[in-house]
């Protein structure tokens, strides 16, 4: 039995040296029963016993193929030590299962990432022909053999899948830096959730296969946070129909809202504000705002400002042509006084408004009501007293003054 490796790790079939390298070899049987050679790379020295040395030895890989018959030097893209542990092996988690495990995450990271070429089985069939052929990269006569590439409808697709086999190391950093784009181009926007990775990735695929371009890619990133946004440039169907499944898996945008929420306090006070949160509105406000933002302008801004004047004068129409802010200042100074504070609380400003509105901006009105409302307050309390004070010093003054008349 093999013993090459520490305690730890599983043991390869045999261990042998290509050039300067170490490889582990595992036998996978074939259909037909043959064996076949896998050779993973020993990626750390230390998982190796002391004094072990290699079964075989090779300059070249031209040697190893040659021992091996029919067989070509398949290395596989994992170390030794990604393999598995001793403590992970069982009857029903082998080291082939392990490898093929790996094999096919790989190959559904490439197609998330690349393209799902990845997963077409003649494509598969093209890439071992390549390495049985001893190719570096699937030449394009192998690639338009297969079926996805004589049924895929989209040339940039095609052409993306040439490139990628011909020139990984470029196609990688296209990868990386379209990656990197999309997560800044959604982390500015606020994005967030669970399902932003896979997001990103797919976005990425489908720029990089030709699936959409990268300004469809914007607008589904902005839409799919901002379903106030989605909903003023027509709902779901906006957005390409393989980004649906994101609806309501990506967190919100909050942009805008706070300029929204000062816009219709301006306007129409607390009690248009709060209508607005109940019915939607002020998601639609922020919106707008938002796109205003997004394409320098404040041409939504003037209109929201027309309609906030509008929804204001049918609320209070004898202050009709004026803002909230303009007139409510006095009602709320007052209710300050009266309550004894320095600040309203939200309930204390959404009653002035609601009482001012009731007695159609009296002052006098609102002032003998609000008293009332607050006659238990410690201010009004004091206010009573003081009053009731000053009454009986001006009662005694007055019996004071008449004895003194009488008696002259």
């Amino acid at each position: 039995m093999a013993d090459f490796f520490v305690d730890e790790f599983i043991e390869p079939d045999e261990l042998i040296q290509v050039g300067d390298t170490l490889y582990g070899v595992i036998y996978m049987q074939t259909s037909n029963g043959d064996q076949m050679p896998l050779y993973i790379r020993v990626d750390e020295p230390s998982m190796l016993k002391d004094g072990v040395a290699p079964s075989q030895v090779y300059a070249t890989v031209d040697e190893v193929e040659e021992a091996n018959g029919e067989f070509v030097f398949m290395e596989y893209e994992m170390g030794m030590s990604e393999l598995m542990t001793l403590a992970e092996l069982s009857t029903k988690n082998t080291t082939i299962d392990k490898i093929l495990g790996i094999t096919q995450d790989r190959l559904e990271y490439n197609a998330r990432h690349y393209g799902d070429h990845y997963l077409d089985l003649d494509m598969q069939y093209a890439f071992a022909l390549s390495a049985l052929l001893n190719l570096d990269t699937v030449p394009t006569e192998l690639l338009s053999e297969t079926s996805w590439y004589k049924s895929h409808p989209s040339a940039e697709a095609r052409a993306w899948a040439e490139f990628s086999f011909q020139n990984e190391e470029e196609a990688t950093q296209i990868i990386n830096d379209n990656l990197a784009y999309y997560k800044l181009e959604a982390g500015s926007k606020g994005l967030a959730g669970a399902d932003i990775n896979n997001l990103i990735a797919d976005l990425n695929s489908a720029v990089t296969t030709g699936k959409i371009t990268k300004t469809e890619a914007n607008e589904i990133i902005k839409n799919l946070g901002d379903s106030a946004r989605r909903k003023l440039m027509g709902g779901d169907e906006v957005i390409h129909e393989d980004f649906r499944k994101y609806i309501g898996k990506i967190e919100e945008t909050r942009g805008g809202y706070s300029a929204a929420e000062e816009l219709v306090l301006d306007y129409g006070g607390p009690l248009l504000l709060d209508g607005y949160k109940n019915n939607g509105k002020l998601d639609e406000i922020a919106a707008k705002l938002r796109l205003d933002t997004e394409y320098g302008t404040s041409n939504n801004e003037t209109l929201i400002k027309e309609d906030l004047q509008k929804a204001a004068d049918a609320l209070y129409p004898w202050a009709k042509g004026s803002k909230y802010s303009g007139w409510a200042g006095s009602f709320e100074s007052l209710t300050t006084k009266i309550l004894g504070q320095k600040t309203l609380t939200p309930t204390q400003l959404m009653n002035v408004a609601r009482q001012a509105q009731k007695f159609e901006g009296n002052y006098q009105d609102f002032e003998t009501y609000m008293y009332r409302e607050y006659i238990d307050t410690p201010y009004i309390q004091e206010e009573i007293l003081g009053d009731a004070s000053r009454q009986l010093q001006s009662d005694v003054s007055g019996v004071f003054n008449a004895s003194t008349i009488y008696r002259r």
